[in-house]
């Protein structure tokens, strides 16, 4: 134990011991020639919902059995995956693999503190199939690398475009055709629709969920005004949305559209259940959602329920009628939080680098996006289609419920994710066409997955919390008329005495050392 992990192992005593639960690693010696290894991943929600741990689902028994190797699966507890993974960091007891959790500075920092293991020269010896992707994709080589040249974890790939804009405005088509409407495309189309909505009668025209932590619902329209997320950049250049003209203009609307009663009110109060059954149960004609899990339940909650009513998903909001607006939606090639690093309390670490480059092999591939051939998928005319086991489970199991019990696409890992298992996850013709619609933009609005340094981490950390409380709480207060929208150059400089323009000039540091990997 170097001297900053026994720091790290000090400043641990003042965590409850309780937290500790789900810490902690056997011995990962090999007996009988299989090897054990023990492995700390979050157990998330479409799992939890049927098992308690990996080692119950058919897909990680197989995998196993296919590398030979025995794994012990550590899980914290729902809710409180980013404790439990600090704990276990201090703790000096760490798991031999890693997927997800947030090092305090970074992966880089992590392996220079003694955590986690540089994987250069492993990848080189143990890693063939990870390597030959890196070489022939330089998108994914610069996800891999830190800025000195350090492989630092095995990330999860999302391999297609049609994998990145999962999420998206949609509407009660059903009332658009009774109306005699189109589908809006532009800001002034959609006033005029969610007005007729209101004139027909329904409770809530447009309604958002300000409190979902699986989409940002406030990015349906501000792309019409030239905005691509809280930070976003243009040519290299890093831009922050709330200093921005466009982003005053966009909180008009939102601000016009609440006075007039076109916006939910509960917009920035109500849970996913809340919101949910405001759609099911036909009280808003609009929202953004989803386009596999969340628009596949609405869907089959009409079909069953009320077979008349139809769902479409639209294009993002543009100005101008058959201009494509700027931004959209667009998710990052890779996703931070399902990569997967190999800790230096790894007593075996060449046998978890074998294991996590097979997930990159042609075989590992079709296994982690498809399952098992002739179980969960069978080759049809070269195109890996799902069995019923999947798509009509005999169990009653839901198709997402279905997928992780034996493959692992809808979620991620060790992998590059093929879009062939998106296609059939969305299983209605409106998903497919919503997530086409939801494709057409200018330019995304997501930033690269950088890095931060020790020191940019903790200078954006110490500044962020309470520059997005203050954001988080103004937005709220100017779209729902408690302050009014002409003090917003107040709001303005207050961000900047609070540093947002510090947060600026980091970000883009970070992206230059990106764009120069």
């Amino acid at each position: 134990m170097n001297f900053k992990r026994i720091i790290a192992a000090i400043t641990a005593g003042t965590v409850c011991l309780a937290c500790l639960a789900g810490c902690g690693k056997k011995n990962t010696a090999a007996v009988d020639g299989v090897t054990k290894l023990s492995w700390w991943v979050p157990l998330y929600p479409a799992i939890s919902q049927t098992v308690t741990n990996f080692s119950e689902l058919e897909f990680y028994q197989q995998l196993q059995k296919k590398n030979n190797v025995e794994i012990e699966f550590i899980h914290p507890a729902v809710g409180q995956e980013t404790v439990n993974f600090n704990v276990m960091i201090a703790s000096d007891d760490l798991a031999d693999i890693i997927t997800g959790g947030a090092y305090n500075g970074g992966n880089l920092q992590a392996i220079q503190n003694g955590y986690y293991i540089a994987l250069n020269n492993y990848i080189d010896k143990y890693a063939p199939n990870f390597k030959k992707l890196l070489d022939s994709n330089d998108e994914y080589r610069k996800a891999a690398i830190e800025e000195d040249g350090t492989y630092s974890q095995f990330p999860f790939f999302r391999g297609d475009n049609f994998l990145l804009s999962w999420q998206g405005p949609q509407i009660r088509k059903d009332w658009l055709d009774e109306l005699g409407m189109e589908l809006p495309e532009t800001i002034d189309e959609w006033e005029k629709v969610l007005t007729a909505f209101k004139n027909k009668g329904v409770d809530y025209p447009l309604t958002l969920n300000l409190k979902s932590i699986t989409i940002n619902p406030t990015s349906m329209f501000w792309g019409a005004y030239g905005i691509g997320g809280s930070w976003y950049e243009v040519g290299g250049t890093v831009h922050c949305a709330f200093l921005e003209d466009g982003f005053v203009k966009y909180l008009k609307t939102m601000n016009k559209w609440y006075k007039n009663g076109l916006l939910d009110p509960d917009f920035y109060a109500q849970d996913d259940s809340t919101h949910d059954a405001k759609i099911t149960s036909g009280r808003t004609g609009a929202w953004v959602a989803t386009g596999g899990g969340a628009l596949g339940r609405y869907l089959k909650a009409f079909k069953e329920n009320n077979p008349d009513a139809k769902i479409s998903g639209t294009k993002y909001a543009s100005l101008k009628k058959g201009e494509m607006p700027m931004f959209g939606f667009k998710d990052s090639v890779y996703d931070a939080g399902m990569c997967v690093k190999v800790t230096a309390d790894c007593e075996n670490p060449e046998a978890a680098v074998k294991l996590l480059d097979w997930g990159y092999s042609d075989e590992g591939h079709m296994f982690y996006n498809f399952g098992e051939e002739n179980v969960s998928y069978k080759m049809e005319n070269g195109y890996p289609k799902y069995t019923e086991l999947i798509t009509k489970n005999p169990n009653g199991l839901d198709m997402s419920i279905a997928m992780v019990h034996h493959m692992a696409s809808s979620y991620g890992g060790a992998f590059v994710q093929d879009k062939r298992y998106y296609e059939q996850y969305l299983q209605f013709e409106e998903q497919r066409d919503a997530v086409s619609k939801w494709s057409q933009y200018q330019y995304s609005n997501r930033m690269p997955k950088f890095t931060l340094t020790s020191e940019e981490q903790s200078n954006y950390t110490s500044a962020s919390t309470d520059i997005n409380t203050y954001i988080d709480e103004m937005f709220i207060k100017f779209v729902v008329g408690e302050e009014s929208i002409d003090n917003y150059d107040s709001f303005v400089a207050k961000l900047k005495t609070m540093g947002i323009d510090n947060l600026l000039k980091i970000n883009q540091d970070a992206l230059n050392r990106y764009n120069n990997k």
